[in-house]
């Protein structure tokens, strides 16, 4: 008779795992230790005897309390298990065997709770219910309280067609350029004010960014930004709060990348690229001068440090108006780095504004507008590629009536960068003034083409990036 073998069931296998373990318990008492069963004996012997502690987090109005810090320790004190609540306020905390333990439960701005203490039996699951007290000193390591709750709830990404912004296109590509700028900055260290990096809170901190920067490649931003705030409440540090504000500003939520980055910025005063950070995200929420502001103080915390004058000259240079403390910040930019084209340039972008605000329309003989012609010659002397350097060159020599030179200049530009529009326009008006019409309506022609493919390339990126869908708080369908 012949026997079929068939694979054992699921149900089946489970029943004999336990048997299995059994019989190498039993087989262990009878050899000792000299056979390798008694060490999977001990194991699940272990496995066994293991205790489980399992509750929830809650403040004194009795709402879930996420991200709090639960730690589980031994009679001695020493830290046996920690972990953080999730979104439902719910924890899990094991112990190695029976005893006595205690466990607290804190979260910076939320308080800390009574530590309880609890003796568990072999293999016991103890649930337990948590509260937080706020304290009157409860501040954060840096001496700064951090808001428990913040303004601002992300719910979501868009679906692809709401890629609204503040203010006109050009203030929109200039906040998603330096929200693209202020990502860059990532790299730049400047964790001088956090934690001890060995600390139980800097890994756990570091394991929550590690999982945010996966969830970002992988496509999943809402998921992403959620594990830089754990990273945050975990270790206040400053890489923590940058990366939770760029990733912020990055996916369209600038009011709630302000609210981080201030935070940030308190917490550690001395990093010049945390206010670089806020003064992206003011400029991307509407506040362009308050964002130079803070741009300015950057670039005096660092002077040596190029990212604050940058960021200030591109807004300066998206802006009608002279922004205030530009002038000097960015005249030191060029007298401390007389190499750097862009900070020729950006100089010379705000001494034309100052005197189109001041004279109405440009006047080429005042002695600021000599000065920009000097730095925007340097300027594309140092980067010949710099087409909007020609750009702003040569309208200055159309203003002096020196078309040829103006032509000249607006050639650079579209030859160093065909698809700037700006500069087929340019040199379409200064085509036509010189009575050179057919090239008149060809570089019109070239303008309206580059405007068109430059919008498409945009709308495509707005699209593919997602902005993230934020209710803040005292808004309708704002959590209370």
């Amino acid at each position: 008779m012949n026997h079929v073998i068939r694979p054992m069931s699921r149900s089946l296998l489970r029943m004999a795992v336990p048997c299995r373990a059994a019989f190498f318990v039993a087989l262990s008492m009878l050899l000792g230790c000299f056979s390798p069963a008694c060490g999977f004996a001990r194991s699940q012997a272990a496995i066994s005897a293991a205790a489980m502690v399992e509750g929830k987090v809650r403040n004194s109005a009795g709402e879930p309390v996420s991200g709090a810090l639960a730690t589980l320790t031994d009679s001695s004190g020493k830290k046996i298990s920690q972990t953080t609540s999730d979104a439902h306020g719910e924890f899990q905390l094991s112990a190695p065997q029976a005893g006595a333990f205690s466990l607290r439960a804190e979260k910076m701005g939320a308080g800390k709770s009574k530590l309880q203490s609890i003796r568990l039996a072999a293999g016991e699951r103890r649930h337990v219910e948590v509260v937080l007290m706020k304290e009157a000193a409860d501040t954060a390591a840096a001496g700064i309280e951090f808001a428990d709750d913040p303004g601002f709830t992300v719910a979501g990404v868009n679906d692809g067609t709401d890629v609204g912004g503040h203010g006109s296109d050009t203030t929109r590509r200039t906040s998603e350029a330096l929200a693209r700028e202020t990502l860059d900055l990532k790299s730049t260290a400047e964790d001088e004010a956090g934690s001890p990096t060995d600390s139980d809170a800097a890994r756990n901190a570091t394991a929550h960014r590690v999982r945010g920067e996966a969830a970002e490649r992988a496509g999943d931003p809402v998921g992403a930004v959620r594990e830089f705030e754990l990273a945050v409440r975990a270790d206040p540090s400053e890489q923590n709060y940058f990366d939770w504000g760029s990733e912020l500003l990055m996916h369209g939520a600038p009011r709630p990348a302000v609210e981080v980055f201030s935070n940030g910025s308190k917490a550690h005063p001395s990093s010049s690229r945390m206010l670089a950070g806020l003064g992206a995200a003011l400029y991307a929420s509407g506040s362009p001068e308050e964002a130079a502001r803070r741009l300015c103080q950057a670039s005096d915390l660092s002077p040596g440090a190029p990212a604050p004058y940058l960021f200030l000259g591109e807004i300066q240079e998206s802006s009608a108006v002279p922004l205030p403390c530009a002038k000097e910040k960015l005249a030191r930019f060029a007298q401390t780095q007389p190499s750097n084209a862009l900070a020729n340039y950006y100089y010379a972008v705000n001494l034309v504004k100052q005197t189109q605000n001041s004279a109405g329309p440009l006047k080429a003989g005042t002695p600021e507008i000599k000065q920009a012609q000097a730095l925007l010659e340097k300027a594309v002397s140092l980067d010949p590629k710099l087409a909007e350097a020609h750009v702003q060159l040569g309208a200055l020599y159309m203003a002096r009536g020196e078309a040829a030179r103006a032509i000249a200049s607006y050639q650079m530009a579209v030859t160093s960068k065909p698809m700037l529009p700006e500069a087929h326009y340019r040199l379409a008006l200064a085509y036509k003034r010189n009575g050179e019409n057919a090239k008149a309506e060809r570089e019109f022609q070239l303008y309206r083409e580059t405007q068109h493919a430059e919008t498409a390339a945009v709308e495509a990126r707005r699209r593919e990036l997602r902005q993230f869908l934020v209710i803040l708080k005292g808004e309708p369908g704002a959590p209370h």
